[in-house]
């Protein structure tokens, strides 16, 4: 196991915390004596160590390689945005700004867990301006599988939730309804893996409520 930084600062560090030799570079004959390649950097720059483990004919795990994926759900987020617009009597053209906004278009290059939530609250409002039953339950399902997605998603439930409690209390149990099957199953799950419904895995939710001034 050996690690690879240009900042002889960065190296220092990891040399020190994990005592393994470290390389300012991934040179040619470095890589033709190891297994495989685990690539942590920032994303924009995996390319050129992808390119070398290649090259070398060594396995490489990239922690957020370019995929596919990202760039399905972009498209289904300007769909969505698109269906939106219309609904609200607004000109869909403006879809266009979301497609090449530039901070849209770094997260499709690869899969971000972001731009999964996004998907999900814009198809829970899109249900829920939809109206009737159906789509005032599935829009609540659809914040749920957000915070299943980030548990830090259920603020957008929470912030959805409180206009319909002031504005529209009727639709309000039937919203609730929606996303509590998602909030069941991310506390049986905490239960589960961490032994509390609480837990979220680095800490428990009482220790993280006692820990707020």
């Amino acid at each position: 196991v050996w690690g690879v930084d240009p900042s002889a600062e960065r190296r220092a560090e990891a040399a020190r915390l994990f005592a393994v030799p470290t390389r300012a570079q991934a040179t040619a004959a470095a890589l033709a004596e190891a297994d495989l390649l685990i690539v942590s950097t920032p994303p924009f720059a995996h390319t050129p160590y992808i390119a070398q483990a290649l090259a070398a004919g060594k396995p490489c795990f990239v922690e957020a390689s370019v995929m596919l994926s990202g760039l399905l759900i972009h498209i289904a987020n300007a769909l969505l945005i698109f269906l939106l617009l219309r609904a609200l009597s607004i000109d869909a053209r403006f879809t266009v700004l979301y497609i090449f906004f530039p901070v849209m278009l770094w997260e499709s290059r690869t899969l971000y867990s972001e731009l999964l939530v996004l998907t999900l609250f814009l198809a829970g409002l899109y249900f829920y301006i939809r109206g009737a039953k159906f789509g005032i339950f599935a829009s609540g399902l659809m914040f749920g599988l957000a915070a299943a997605v980030r548990y830090d998603a259920a603020a957008g439930f929470l912030a959805f939730a409180i206009p319909i409690a002031v504005f529209e209390r009727k639709n309000l149990a039937l919203f609730a309804a929606g996303f509590a099957p998602a909030a069941a199953a991310i506390l049986a799950f905490n239960t589960m893996a961490y032994g509390d419904p609480l837990s979220i895995g680095s800490a428990s939710g009482v220790a993280l409520a006692a820990s707020v001034p």
